[in-house]
């Protein structure tokens, strides 16, 4: 097994090394809020391939997760970066916005679909072979999407909160799960961590939960910084390693 991971990723690499990645801006709109989102690709690939939509953390678009959408480019995969609050006005709180989008659950999936939707209408992009990436809010808004019974091939989670534990909502869920947590976040309980293991069995998905030692909240985002006093902060091993699992993992579900 160890040697057809490693023949994997050496193919893998050697096929990024050759890749031109593209970014484009798309504008959208959500009812009177103006949104842009990023699409970014290899220009050199011209066959239709798998799609993956990424939502961003509480603060919005952030290089981070610029720079990990262009290395998914990179490996043949066509992303979009949506855009969940779009331009916040000078009397507008980013976080005030952010409690009315969780707060209002259909208006928050209606704002992530157009996204989804968004990335399906590209021509580059093969509609049956779709995931989702979330982080913090992102990795909420990706998981309540999926309960919707999205057509998509599987979701990938950075330290989600779940606010909807709906039980029957869970049993649509149609794509493979990775949920990617820190084990001291003090922003997601444990609790909370055992009560979605219980309930992902339950449903009987097909689920896999790594949780990362001496890992904080935000553990993916380096623009956090080390210091964990706050809760949040940067774990280099932490995000190494989970995301080349991410990228394992999409391999497996949209081959």
């Amino acid at each position: 097994m160890r040697i057809i991971h490693a023949l994997i990723i050496s193919v893998i690499f050697t096929t990024s090394l050759f890749a031109q990645v593209k970014t484009d801006t798309l504008t959208y709109a959500h009812g009177d809020t103006s949104l842009r989102a990023l699409l970014i690709y290899d220009r050199l690939l011209k066959s239709v391939r798998p799609g993956v939509v990424i939502f961003h953390e509480n603060r919005g678009f952030s290089d981070p997760i610029s720079k990990k959408a262009e290395n998914l480019a990179e490996f043949g995969y066509v992303v979009l970066v949506a855009d969940l609050f779009g331009k916040v006005g000078k009397g507008d709180s980013l976080a005030e916005l952010k409690e009315t989008l969780s707060e209002n659950n259909t208006y928050l999936r209606t704002r992530a679909m157009l996204a989804y939707n968004l990335l399906l209408d590209q021509k580059r992009v093969e509609p049956s072979k779709i995931c989702l990436i979330g982080y913090s809010f992102g990795g909420m808004v990706a998981m309540d999407l999926a309960r919707s019974g999205l057509e998509v091939k599987g979701i990938v989670a950075f330290y989600p909160t779940i606010h909807d534990r709906n039980p029957d909502a869970i049993k649509n869920i149609r794509g493979s799960i990775l949920l990617l947590y820190g084990s001291d976040d003090p922003l997601i309980p444990r609790e909370e961590i055992k009560a979605t293991c219980e309930e992902m069995s339950t449903a009987d998905l097909d689920w896999e939960m790594v949780v990362y030692g001496e890992a904080v909240h935000g553990f993916a985002n380096p623009t956090y910084g080390f210091d964990t006093e706050n809760g949040i902060a940067y774990n280099y091993n932490a995000d190494l390693r989970s995301w080349d699992l991410v990228k394992l993992f999409l391999q497996e579900v949209l081959r």
